[in-house]
C-alpha cells in the first residue's frame, strides 16, 4: 500500500492507494503548526497515478469540510450556520425586514451591539464568498449555494459582551477573532468575510467584526 500526504489550510490528510486495485482511501486527518515546502509532499505523488490526485484533493477537502468547532451550526439542507458578534457606529436603517439593510452607509450617533447570522454553503471553497451569478443564472440568494446573511439581532450592551465572554469562554484557547473592513465594504458584505474567515481557519472562538460606515460604492473613497 501506497501512503501519501495533502496539506491543507492547516490540515494534514493522509491517503492509502493500493498498488494493486488503484483504491484511494483517506486514513486520518489532523492538524499541523506548519506544512513542509511545497516540494517536500509533491514528490511523494510523483508515484501516483495523476488521473487520481483531484479526487484526492476532494478527499481532503471534505474531510476537512467535516471538521468544524462547536459553535457552528450545521443546518439539514445544506449549509453550515456561523454565529458572528458586531459592533457598529453606522446609522439604523428603517428597513427592519431585509438583514442586509439594517444600517446604511452614514455614521450613527452611538455604538449598536450585536450578532448575525451567516450560511456558508456545503461546497464552499475556501477563500470564496460565494454570491449569485448572472453568468449562472442565479437571481436571488440561496443559503445552500452562496454564503448569506441570514439575519441580524441587535442587543443591548452588556446582554452583548455576556454572550461574547461565554462563546470565548467556551473555546479551548479562550479566543476572539476581531476583523475591522477596510474601503468599499458594506455592513452585509462585512459581516459575510468575517464569517467566511472564521469557517476557513476553523476558528475555535468568537469572530467579531467592526463596522464603520462605509458607503460601500467605488465612488465612495472621499467619505471612507
Amino acid at each position: 500500500v501506497y501512503e501519501f500526504s495533502i496539506y491543507y489550510d492547516g490540515l494534514k490528510s493522509i491517503f492509502a492507494v493500493s498498488p494493486s486495485s488503484g483504491r484511494l482511501m483517506l486514513k486520518s486527518i489532523k492538524p499541523v503548526a506548519v506544512a513542509p515546502p511545497q516540494a517536500a509532499y509533491q514528490e511523494q505523488a510523483v508515484a501516483l497515478d495523476r488521473s487520481e490526485l483531484p479526487v484526492a484533493k476532494e478527499q481532503a477537502r471534505i474531510a476537512y469540510s467535516s471538521v468544524q468547532p462547536a459553535i457552528y451550526k450545521k443546518a439539514d439542507s445544506g449549509y453550515t450556520e456561523v454565529p458572528v458578534f458586531f459592533a457598529t457606529d453606522r446609522k439604523k436603517s428603517r428597513r427592519s425586514g431585509d438583514p442586509g439593510e439594517r444600517f446604511t452607509g452614514k455614521r450613527g450617533d452611538s455604538i449598536t451591539y450585536g450578532m448575525t447570522r451567516v450560511s456558508i454553503p456545503k461546497d464552499h471553497m475556501p477563500g470564496e464568498l460565494e454570491a449569485p451569478s448572472i453568468w449562472h443564472l442565479e437571481l436571488k440568494e440561496d443559503p445552500e449555494k452562496h454564503v448569506v446573511l441570514l439575519g441580524v439581532t441587535v442587543l443591548d450592551k452588556w446582554s452583548y459582551y455576556d454572550k461574547l465572554s461565554e462563546m470565548i469562554g467556551k473555546s479551548k484557547g479562550k479566543n476572539a477573532l476581531l476583523f475591522v473592513h477596510g474601503y468599499n465594504v458594506s455592513f452585509e458584505d462585512a459581516a459575510r468575510r468575517t464569517a467566511q474567515m472564521a469557517f476557513d481557519l476553523r476558528f475555535d472562538g468568537a469572530p467579531v467584526f467592526y463596522s464603520w460606515p462605509s458607503k460601500a460604492t467605488l465612488l465612495g473613497y472621499p467619505d471612507d
